[in-house]
């Protein structure tokens, strides 16, 4: 069961203006948690979303390079037919803002999609990416671990 509010909710793992994803699993092969996300006229709450770990390790890579260039795009979607999650991140010139356009799927058989779009200063990517800098340590401890 979704929590109605943030305040039933801990600190997220990764958060990125209105986005939040709190991790519940994570093994040598993917992660899976829950997803928030909200706007003035939506609040969407996604629950058992997974991400492959080989594709969130290259976005999070795709993410440093844009926070340093200023330039280009990153896109995290392994699936594009039924990933729950859709993140297109991309510099807006090279003032320094960033557009944030993130797609959520609640239910794909429905044709439940949810998209919220963002504009914010590069300086947010800097504890953003701290964040999935935590998660992908954990992600290679756990390959080790799998791995004895």
């Amino acid at each position: 069961m979704l929590p109605f509010n943030l305040i039933d909710m801990p600190e997220p793992d990764i958060r990125l203006d209105e986005f939040r994803l709190w991790i519940d699993r994570i093994d040598s092969y993917g992660l899976s948690g829950t997803v928030f996300c909200r706007s003035n006229c939506a609040i969407v709450w996604i629950g058992r979303a997974h991400l492959l770990n080989n594709v969130f390790v290259r976005w999070v890579d795709e993410c440093e390079t844009l926070y340093k260039t200023l330039s280009g795009e990153t896109h995290l979607n392994h699936s594009p037919a039924t990933s729950a999650v859709d993140i297109r991140l991309s510099a807006i010139g090279k003032t320094g803002h960033i557009r944030m356009e993130t797609k959520l799927t609640a239910n794909f058989y429905r044709g439940e999609h949810h998209v919220f779009v963002e504009e914010f200063d590069q300086t947010y990517l800097i504890s953003f990416l701290e964040d999935c800098k935590r998660v992908r340590e954990k992600i290679d401890v756990a390959k080790q671990y799998n791995a004895q």
